[in-house]
């Protein structure tokens, strides 16, 4: 049986098929055939061949309707074929005519070409709105300046020679892409010329349908400066790929306000304005620096990103605007200048995939004035894969925040862990600190309360308690940092409402002064423990003190179930490792009540009332079987004063 072989060229590529001849379904293939031939040439000729319209300058005082309309871009007599461009065309200017050309009207085209040869000015009129298409805004000689009205590009910028003034009001670049085939776009590009902000708006708008891409503007080496910069890069059809926004060759400055409404930030980038950073914004890690003079603000919508802010100069001061009271951002670097952070929460951080690099400088303080104004920085990192680094720097001499949460999360792959690595001085932390998740390590000083997340994942940081205010420590069930504990408080006391795990290899307790006190079923396990001369630790409850190490201890030690003496044996006193005795020793006091103790020896007499012994003790230790102390009689003192020059006084 006889064939016909059907082939299709076009724009959406070739087809082969094979069919009986003079059946129906090849009479069919035949027809659709020439459709999409027709179609898809038609297609292909609107996208990729528009028509170049030349610009003469051949009309009149008559052909364009008056004296003061004879160079109107709206006069057919200006162009080759006598016919304005319309919006599958590309106006295009170059030595055939020199002439000056004025946008007399709204225009859409599909692109403007200003080549080589041409030397004259295109002016866009009042507010009369420009828009380009697919076949791009290209730049090469002559004048282009805008006017009030807007300039919507729907592809790509170049300007390579010639002057370009922006209009005043708001530049436009950028376009839909459905693949993002390639991935990156050069889309807006100054490699020569001259291009004047005019004090309006470059918007930076891209969108796609799938798929990661990224825009990528080119500027000279020596930087470009524009006015407001508006940064759009939509993925709201395909939440879950990200739009990028990137830099090449130089800097790009806003010399007003920086807005990044979508889309992660790329590059380098200075503002000397204000920041705003909208809800769907991304990150990035971008280089965003203020770099301006006098009073500048940040502006946030909840579930946005700012990229790596950085604060850079002296002379200027940064704080929240109005009405703002959050801030989140993948980094923020403080070199000089003064940073008010919000009073809600700082989070600095982000997620990031496969950790490449694996160390990421997330919070960086080397100069400047950081002022916390009592809220809460908050370093969260998530990763899918790897364990990955946030470190944060501080100066030298230290840095003080306020509230402070660790949030170095690794759910999603919990085989991997994330760090916090404190590097620099040692923290200080004012209020609360909670530790999430994620391993630790810096030095940090606490005066707040603490709170250890199931989470968390350890780590090698010291923790000292310090400061005047009563504090808590509770701790979920997570990992405790393994570092030394200090309790260094000149008043005030700390107070465990949880389990504190403080026993790992070489890990100690010291409680310089200050108290630490818990009660209930609450456990403490330690290495050696050290009480100075203004430290007391104090036990009351059903709970334990497991110990690790040695005691050495010059100030004072309560141990008693009830506050009395006489009750049920409920606390225990005992060696981490069975059989090996903890020896007591110093110059302190210790009153033990109502406890069962086990492996404790040592040199200071110590004398366990209504107590057990179980096994292993010193000589030192003595107990009185169900004897308590003699309550002493009271003492009535009706004038005068009582002077103690030294020793303890109990007040029960």
């Amino acid at each position: 049986m006889k064939q016909i072989c059907i082939r299709i060229f076009s724009f959406f590529g070739v087809r082969e098929a094979r069919l009986p001849l003079g059946s129906r379904a090849s009479k069919s293939v035949v027809l659709l055939a020439l459709f999409f031939a027709v179609v898809g040439g038609l297609a292909y000729y609107r996208y990729a061949h528009a028509a170049a319209i030349v610009w003469n300058g051949m009309g009149f005082s008559v052909s364009c309707g008056g004296p003061g309309n004879i160079y109107n871009w709206s006069c057919g007599a200006n162009w080759v074929g006598g016919v304005a461009p319309g919006g599958s065309d590309i106006a295009t200017f170059n030595g055939t005519s020199s002439k000056n050309a004025t946008i007399d009207g709204n225009i859409s085209v599909a692109g403007i070409a200003i080549n080589a040869g041409y030397t004259g000015t295109i002016t866009q009129s009042g507010s009369n709105t420009v828009t380009v298409g697919a076949s791009n805004f290209v730049q090469g000689a002559g004048t282009f300046t805008g006017g009030s009205g807007a300039i919507t590009i729907n592809g790509t910028y170049t300007l390579s020679g010639g002057i370009f003034t922006a209009p005043t009001g708001t530049l436009q670049v950028g376009y839909y892409v459905g693949a993002c085939l390639p991935s990156m776009f050069n889309t807006f590009t100054v490699s020569g010329g001259t291009f004047n902000h005019n004090n309006g708006t470059v918007a930076f708008v891209f969108s796609g349908m799938s798929y990661s891409c990224t825009e990528q503007f080119t500027v000279p080496g020596g930087g470009l400066t524009l006015y407001n910069i508006v940064i759009n890069a939509s993925h709201s059809g395909e939440p879950s790929y990200v739009h990028n926004i990137t830099t090449s060759g130089g800097v790009i400055t806003a010399a007003n306000d920086f807005t990044q409404t979508d889309g992660a930030v790329y590059g380098t980038w200075q503002v000397q304005g204000n920041v705003i950073i909208g809800a769907a914004a991304d990150g990035g890690t971008g280089t965003l620096t203020y770099t301006g003079t006098g009073s500048k603000t940040y502006s946030y919508v909840a579930g946005g990103k700012a990229p790596y802010l950085q604060v850079n100069n002296a002379a200027v001061s940064v704080s929240a605007a109005g009405g703002t009271t959050d801030l989140s951002a993948w980094g923020f670097v403080l070199l000089a200048g003064t940073f008010t952070a919000p009073t809600g929460t700082l989070q600095v951080g982000y997620y990031v995939g496969a950790c490449l690099p694996s160390m990421f400088n997330t919070f960086t303080v080397s100069g400047g004035t950081f002022n916390h104004n009592n809220g809460t920085v908050a370093f969260v990192f998530s990763g899918m894969s790897y364990s990955c680094t946030e470190q944060f720097t501080v100066p030298g001499g230290g840095l003080t925040l306020y509230n402070i949460v660790i949030n170095a999360s690794h759910a999603s792959e919990p085989s991997y862990v994330h760090y916090v690595d404190l590097v620099g001085g040692a923290l200080t932390v004012a209020g609360s600190f909670t530790h999430a998740s994620g391993v630790l390590s810096g030095t940090w000083y606490l005066q707040g309360d603490v709170s250890i997340g199931a989470g968390a994942d350890g780590g090698t940081a010291p923790l000292t308690f310090t400061g005047p205010n009563n504090q808590t420590y509770a701790n979920a069930g997570g990992n405790e940092p393994d570092g030394v504990v200090t309790i260094n408080k000149p008043a005030g006391l700390v107070t465990l409402a949880g389990n504190a795990n403080w026993n790992a290899a070489s890990q100690t307790l010291t409680i310089t002064s200050g108290k630490l006190a818990f009660a209930k079923a609450y456990n403490l396990a330690t290495g050696a423990l050290t009480i100075g001369s203004g430290g007391v630790l104090k036990m009351i409850g059903t709970g334990s003190l497991t110990l690790g190490g040695n005691v050495a201890n010059a100030g004072q030690v309560v141990i008693e179930t009830n506050q009395s003496c006489g009750g049920a044996d409920s606390i225990q006193i005992l060696s981490s490792s069975a059989g090996v005795q903890r020896a007591w020793s110093g110059t302190g006091s210790a009153i033990v009540y109502d406890a069962t103790v086990k492996d404790q020896g040592g040199t200071e007499a110590i004398t366990a009332y209504s107590s057990t012994s179980v096994s292993g003790n010193g000589g030192n230790w003595t107990f009185s079987g169900a004897a308590c102390p003699a309550i002493p009689p009271a003492v009535s003192i009706g004038s005068g004063l009582l002077n103690i020059g030294s020793g303890i006084v109990n007040f029960r």
